[in-house]
């Protein structure tokens, strides 16, 4: 693209935003975006969005890596507030809670985890931070 050129939009000087393409989106001033009302989860330009869910277990590693599973627990489950049902979430939420020696909790979590991340079945077959858990009758399969 050349310098001095803008992406997308027209070349009047006016302020547009296209939120995609169809029926179901139109071009829009920016003014206007502050009289419509957004849905929750939505983006207004000028708001910051949350951290992406990886963040959540990636700011977790160095607690968890230190044995500290308690505060890498509590540093996951921050990401909740924003991605209640987020499969691989819970899944980490399970391994740090089993490693924390909390079953019940680990056991809701993996649940909620294999039943909104299918990966995360795969994935508890071999990993070590269920051991403890994996020949639990309750344990999900």
């Amino acid at each position: 693209m050349g310098r001095g050129r803008r992406r997308g939009g027209d070349r009047s000087g006016g302020r547009r935003v296209s939120a995609g393409s169809g029926p179901r989106f139109r071009t829009v001033q920016l003014d206007e975006l502050e009289r419509v009302p957004l849905e929750k989860g939505c983006w207004r330009p000028g708001a910051g969005l949350p951290p992406s869910p990886f963040e959540f277990w990636y700011a977790a590693i160095p607690a968890s890596e230190a044995g500290d599973h308690e505060r890498a627990y509590e540093i996951v489950a921050e990401g909740l507030e924003h991605y209640p049902e987020h499969g691989t979430l819970h899944y980490v939420l399970g391994c740090e809670a089993a490693l924390s020696g909390r079953r019940a909790e680990a056991l809701d979590h993996l649940r909620i985890g294999f039943a909104n991340d299918p990966r995360a079945r795969t994935w508890a077959e071999s990993d070590s931070d269920l051991d403890a858990l994996r020949g639990d009758p309750e344990f999900p399969r």
